[in-house]
């Protein structure tokens, strides 16, 4: 059983300013996704920091008054298996992940996620090389070049980091809500993001990468619902398990359409298309295509007959 060996924890303040929240009321259809998000931002960039040696739980503690903000509390586990000997640099701490985030304004000296966002504006490298110091260099376009730390450039570089960051600070894209900013346990409180540079926020597009060529095979499945997706998407059974694919046999579907009969466990002699990927945020997809409709057996005629006396 895994046991808890050691425990750090951060409380930290965000702000949103702006004319939209003068009252110091806030629509919760735009702070909502951002709740939600500042979890996601702070256990991705546990992982990304870390890896799955700790975990990073997130509290909201209390609402202040005034302006419109919110009390975060960061918990940081260390853990260790009873077989497993942690080893290794040592684990950032709570305050060190905010730290490396950039929000964290009291930490001036260390370059964090926010502060190479704002001077990518946008942009995505072209060359990186690692430094004698360790830290990583990155090359843009027209030749400027930026040095950050290492665990800054796995944070700038990791999509789900980067698309929880995007949906954390999601407020400033509503009209009259200007600035975003933090505040690390009693630390004088500075705009960190302002609506300006909301812009350089948003995650750079990763294409999907196809995994492996598209597999062709000969496959017998069985109709399991008679509700079809838009794009003649069918649900099948292929006796282990239930998936959706498309029906582009045009003659099938022309067959089908002039009210050829076909029912729930009805049998499709096929030739069947498998594509698989994976997204650009790490999410494995797959996709089935039934280009031929070879046979069609309907599920009456495979019942048993019986025995007729005659």
């Amino acid at each position: 059983m895994a046991k808890i060996m050691d425990v750090s924890k951060a409380t930290f303040k965000v702000f949103y300013d702006g004319e939209a929240l003068a009252s110091g009321a806030m629509n919760v259809r735009d702070l909502a996704p951002a709740l939600l998000a500042f979890g996601d931002l702070l256990e991705n960039t546990n992982r990304v920091v870390n890896g799955p040696e700790t975990q990073v739980t997130v509290k909201i503690k209390t609402f202040p008054e005034g302006c419109f903000g919110i009390n975060f509390e960061v918990l940081h586990s260390l853990r260790q298996q009873f077989v497993h000997l942690f080893s290794g640099p040592d684990i950032t701490a709570a305050a060190n992940l905010l730290t490396l985030l950039g929000l964290n304004t009291s930490a001036v000296t260390v370059k964090g996620l926010v502060w190479l966002i704002k001077e990518a504006k946008g942009r995505w490298p072209k060359k990186s090389k690692v430094l004698e110091n360790g830290n990583i260099s990155l090359e843009f376009e027209g030749g400027d070049t930026l040095e950050a730390p290492e665990k800054v450039v796995a944070l700038y570089r990791d999509v789900p980091t980067r698309e929880a960051f995007d949906k954390a600070i999601s407020p400033l894209d509503v009209d009259g809500i200007d600035s975003f900013s933090t505040v690390l346990d009693g630390d004088i409180r500075e705009k960190i993001i302002t609506k300006v540079e909301r812009p350089f926020f948003v995650p750079p597009h990763v294409p999907d990468t196809k995994l492996f060529d598209d597999a062709e095979s000969i496959r017998m499945l069985s109709i399991q619902s008679l509700n079809f997706k838009e794009g003649n998407k069918w649900l099948v059974s292929d006796g282990s398990n239930q998936f959706w694919v498309v029906i582009s046999d045009k003659e099938f579907i022309h067959a089908v359409e002039n009210n050829e009969p076909f029912s729930k466990g009805d049998l499709l002699k096929v030739k069947l298309i498998t594509r698989q990927w994976k997204t650009g945020s790490g999410e494995l997809k797959t996709e089935y295509e039934v280009t031929k409709v070879i046979e069609h057996t309907i599920a009456r005629s495979l019942r048993q007959q019986l025995p007729i006396d005659g």
